[in-house]
């Protein structure tokens, strides 16, 4: 039931940090962030996945803050 929760929460903040490199990168990846870290928790001294979601988490919303930033400074600049 625990893995289950587990492999939910790890798919959700997969999912969050693709989406949030598109749309709403602070919300989302913010997500992705806060689901890695509670997988990353639980799964404790066994074969780890959270610390992954979160490295991803992060990396996405760099990425997406910046292409935010340039489409936005774009559109200011036209």
């Amino acid at each position: 039931m625990e893995s289950d929760r587990n492999e939910y929460y790890f798919i959700l903040g997969i999912a969050s940090a693709a989406f949030g490199l598109f749309v709403f990168p602070e919300l989302l990846c913010s997500l992705a962030i806060i689901m890695g870290a509670y997988v990353w928790r639980k799964e404790a001294g066994k074969r780890n996945r959270g610390l992954g979601v979160v490295i991803l988490g992060i990396i996405c919303m760099l990425v997406g803050l910046y292409f935010t930033s340039i489409i936005s400074l774009g559109k200011l600049l036209l």
